[in-house]
């Protein structure tokens, strides 16, 4: 932004346009009115001027004159009528001369007593024109002291004998200049009506506009301070500036939500490292302090605890940078992946370490999809380990892999207890569990789904858990089918 903008407020910008726009057009508007205005008195005076000059012969109907000619025919005995002529041609407010081709006034009646003098250098002109084949009549200003005065001047001739003089009629245009005046007054007062008013428009207008990004500002300078609960509380709106601020609004929102989970997470996961090392801790303290040599079988739990804590911190360590990696959303090897034959070796991989609950497996012929192999086999594992998790011995996990439309689609049922509602909306959730007491025997670190989810959308797919209490959780997720 010019540095004009960057120091000037809105209101002030916006009225500052409207005032500029209003100048500019008033002044083209007012200087073309103005201009046409003007050129139209000069133009009627000149044709009012022309048709007296030229009244003598017009009132004949065989001398009449077309407008415009550039002369007029001139009766022998020149110039003993002149007098007459001048006569005929003037009134009460048009001053009539005939003059000689020299500028010599030879007949001189009408309009006020004080007149402009005979401009010699423009009669001479005319006689000039005539002998150079061009038009002789001339219409011109002429001034007396300050008053403008209009002046038409026609060139007689006679019939053998060529030019001999010509016809002047000359009038004041105070009356032109009068109303030209008052239209200039018009416009200037006008204009300047015009302008406070753009500005008290510009002004209001601006302030309309200003209002909610001076609000917007004032929110983003509180939450530059670490107030995370600043909201601009606009609301929504057609208006830009207003849908500007319910877009920050929602940003802060998902700011102050990114934030309660960092917070959460960052206490979870220390939490559940505060466990393993205090139990790897307290092992290491007997070992050093030494146990009696006669109790073997002490040492050996010692070392079994000290290695089982160490593998579940090692665990979660891993679980943890593959959330830190899925939510980095890293660009992704696009490789074939056949889904349905993920299903069936993560499948056959629980059927051995587990003999109970029963594994069946439906897979109707491959589905391809593109992404990472060990990461969606990861997925795969980590919903059959869940369903055989919370299934009763008796129980039964059931795999379904196939190809919905443009979708590669994976479900995983268990008849566990299933989960309750208040629970069901939070299951993705990082290190939740549905037991408020953290049980570890079956509620592992609380990551497994929170991974799920993050792979699958890494991955461009979608996934769900529908589940009813007392009669099983059903784990679903879908990917794009990539055709071969």
């Amino acid at each position: 932004m010019p540095p004009l903008g960057r120091h000037v407020p809105v209101r002030w910008l916006i009225a500052g346009s409207y005032v500029t726009l209003a100048l500019t057009t008033l002044l083209v508007c007012g200087l073309a009115a103005f201009t046409r205005t003007q050129a139209d008195l000069w133009h009627a005076s000149e044709l009012r001027l022309r048709s007296q000059a030229e009244s003598k012969w017009n009132r004949q109907p065989s001398m009449r004159q077309d407008v415009g000619t550039g002369h007029l025919p001139a009766l022998p005995g020149f110039p003993s009528w002149a007098p007459q002529l001048a006569l005929e041609s003037s009134t009460a407010d048009i001053r009539a001369r005939v003059l000689l081709p020299d500028g010599t006034i030879v007949g001189e009646a009408g309009g006020p007593a004080a007149v402009p003098s005979v401009d010699v250098a423009q009669v001479l002109a005319s006689g000039a024109a005539l002998q150079a084949g061009q038009r002789g009549d001339r219409v011109y200003e002429s001034r007396l002291g300050s008053e403008r005065w209009q002046v038409v001047q026609i060139p007689l001739v006679e019939e053998g004998v060529g030019y001999i003089g010509l016809v002047q009629t000359l009038a004041s245009l105070r009356p032109a200049d009068e109303l030209l005046l008052a239209l200039r007054r018009y416009l200037i007062v006008g204009s300047c009506i015009a302008v406070l008013a753009c500005i008290a428009v510009g002004l209001a207008l601006g302030s309309v506009l200003a209002r909610p990004l001076e609000r917007l500002a004032a929110t983003a300078a509180r939450i530059a301070e670490w107030d995370l609960t600043a909201r601009t509380g606009l609301g929504k709106g057609r208006n830009e500036a207003y849908a500007a601020a319910q877009t920050f609004d929602d940003m802060a929102g998902r700011l102050q939500e990114a934030f309660a989970a960092q917070r959460r997470f960052v206490a979870d996961a220390s939490h559940e490292l505060k466990t393993p090392l205090t139990a790897v801790t307290g092992m290491a303290e007997l070992l050093r302090v030494g146990v009696d040599e006669d109790q073997p079988e002490k040492r050996r739990q010692a070392l079994r605890i000290i290695e089982r804590e160490a593998d579940r911190m090692n665990r979660l360590v891993a679980d943890l940078l593959t959330l830190s990696r899925a939510d980095q959303r890293p660009r992704i090897e696009q490789a074939p992946v056949d889904v349905a034959a993920l299903v069936l070796e993560a499948a056959e991989q629980a059927r051995l370490l587990s003999a109970t609950p029963d594994i069946e497996v439906s897979a109707n012929g491959p589905a391809w999809t593109a992404g990472d192999p060990d990461q969606l086999a990861r997925v795969v594992r980590n919903l059959i380990d869940n369903a055989v998790k919370y299934s009763p011995a008796e129980g039964c996990v059931r795999l379904t892999a196939g190809v919905i439309g443009d979708e590669v689609v994976v479900s995983v049922a268990d008849t566990g207890a299933g989960i309750s509602p208040e629970d069901l909306p939070h299951v993705f959730d990082r290190f939740y569990r549905a037991d408020a007491a953290r049980n570890r025997k079956t509620g592992g670190s609380g990551l497994g789904l929170a991974i799920v989810r993050s792979i699958i959308e890494w991955h461009g797919g979608t996934v769900h858990i529908d589940s009813q209490p007392a009669r099983g959780t059903t784990a679903s997720f879908r990917l794009p089918l990539l055709r071969l």
